[in-house]
C-alpha cells in the first residue's frame, strides 16, 4: 500500500485500530475514532497526541472503551488542536524575529 492508498484508507475509515502514530494522527485530521494498540516507546508520541488534541486514551481493550472511543466531540479535539498550532507559530515568529547573535 503506498501512502495515498495508506491515508485514503484512514479516511474512509469507520473505525481505525493502529499501532501507528502517523495513522493516529491522520485519523484524528479526518474525524475517525481510532483504538491504540501500544508500542513501547511510541506511547509517548501517542500520549503528547492525545494530551493535545484533548482526545481521552482510546486504548485497545474493552467493549466499553469501543464504545467511549466513537463518542468524540471532534469540534473540541479541532479547536484544541487548532489552538496549538497558533502556539506554535507564535513560537516560530517569535523566535525568528529575534536579532541576529541573541
Amino acid at each position: 500500500m503506498g501512502p495515498l492508498e495508506f491515508i485514503g484508507a484512514i479516511k474512509a475509515s469507520h473505525l481505525l485500530v493502529t499501532d501507528s502514530f502517523h495513522a493516529a494522527v491522520f485519523a484524528t485530521v479526518f474525524r475517525v475514532p481510532y483504538l491504540l494498540k501500544g508500542r513501547g516507546a511510541m506511547n509517548s508520541r501517542f500520549d503528547t497526541l492525545l494530551s493535545k488534541s484533548g482526545l481521552s486514551a482510546p486504548k485497545w481493550g474493552t467493549l466499553r472503551e469501543l464504545e467511549a472511543s466513537l463518542d468524540i466531540d471532534w469540534d473540541a479535539v479541532h479547536q484544541n488542536i487548532a489552538r496549538e498550532r497558533a502556539d506554535s507559530l507564535n513560537y516560530l515568529r517569535t523566535a525568528l524575529s529575534l536579532p541576529t547573535g541573541a
